[in-house]
Order: structure tokens, then C-alpha cells, then sequence
């Protein structure tokens, strides 16, 4: 693997959008997402969106979508909630102006994450998942914040720093040198 090739075409001064991207079973995280959307400032993001197909209790009685749309309701956010989508579109998600939540619990690796930080999407990473270790020892100059899973509200001030800095490092020119690195 090569350090990512910026493709960012995100040059406009709009905010971008925040993704979860993954199956919304509790272990990958996807309240540990709505929790942290609840606290980000509404006017730092553009749209806030959980990609992925829903899981359901040991009976099939409940899904996490059910789950899950009670804490938006409850946090009264604005955030959707939208199906699987083909390799295809994730790609061209990851080159658009956003950024991938994968704030995962527990996950041997975690290949949504290394295929957001290699198309060079900014990423946001639950300490569960292996991929975390991955990057560390093989790839120490990819930058990606990591989300401490017994404390997640840490992450806060560095996600929110990410969001006011945005423009400014994901911009072409930003993206040429940083791709020099």
C-alpha cells in the first residue's frame, strides 16, 4: 500500500458532510456516531448520514434502525439514515467533501477505514477497531483521530477542530502538499 492520493474536490466553502459508513450493529459504533453528532455545533457540518444495512435482536423482532432512530428523535438531530451503497458511490463519497466515522468498538481491521484514508478522506476511528494498530506501525504519517471507545467525548475538541479547519486542508492546494509529504 502507498500513502493516499488526494482527490479532493472539495474547493467550495461549504461544510462537509459527516459520515458513518458500516453495518449499525452496536459493536461497529453507530450510536457512539449520533452521540458525537448530538455535540458537534450544527453549523460545522453539512449533512450527517448513516450508511449501512441495519441488523436485527436475536429474534428478528428489532432492528438497529429502530434503536437508532429513537436517539436521533430523542436528540432531536437532523441526521438520515440511508442504505447500503455499491463500491462505486463509497468512492466517490470518499473523494466529495467529507468525513468517515468508523468509531467501531470491536473490529479485527476495518477495511471501510483504510479505503476512506486511502482515497484520502479525513477519518475518524473507534480504538476497537485493528486498523488503528495497522496504521500506527505501518503507516505512522496518515493522519486520522482516534476515538477512545470508554471515552469518546475527548475526541470531541479534535473532530471539532478537524470541522473549522476543514477548507483550509482539503483544498487542492492544501492537497498538493500534502501529498508531497
Amino acid at each position: 500500500m502507498d500513502l493516499p492520493e488526494i482527490k479532493s474536490n472539495s474547493a467550495s466553502k461549504s461544510s462537509p458532510n459527516l459520515n458513518f459508513i458500516g453495518r449499525t450493529e452496536k459493536r461497529k459504533g453507530p450510536d457512539i456516531f449520533v452521540d458525537l453528532i448530538w455535540w458537534i455545533p450544527r453549523d460545522k457540518y453539512h449533512t450527517a448520514s448513516i450508511i449501512g444495512p441495519h441488523s436485527y435482536n436475536y429474534n428478528g423482532s428489532q432492528s438497529s434502525e429502530d434503536y437508532l432512530e429513537e436517539m436521533i428523535a430523542n436528540r432531536q438531530k437532523d441526521l438520515r439514515m440511508c442504505p447500503s451503497m455499491p463500491h462505486s458511490d463509497l468512492i466517490k463519497l470518499f473523494n466529495s467533501k467529507s468525513i468517515t466515522f468508523v468509531p467501531s468498538r470491536y473490529d479485527t481491521l476495518n477495511l471501510v477505514a483504510l479505503e476512506s484514508l486511502f482515497s484520502g478522506c479525513p477519518t475518524i476511528i473507534g480504538n476497537g477497531a485493528g486498523v488503528c494498530r495497522f496504521l500506527e506501525d505501518n503507516f505512522p504519517k496518515i493522519p486520522f483521530i482516534k476515538i477512545d471507545i470508554h471515552n469518546i467525548y475527548d475526541s470531541l475538541p479534535e473532530i471539532i477542530n478537524l470541522l473549522n479547519n476543514y477548507c483550509l486542508l482539503y483544498t487542492s492546494d492544501a492537497a498538493d502538499e500534502r501529498s508531497s509529504v
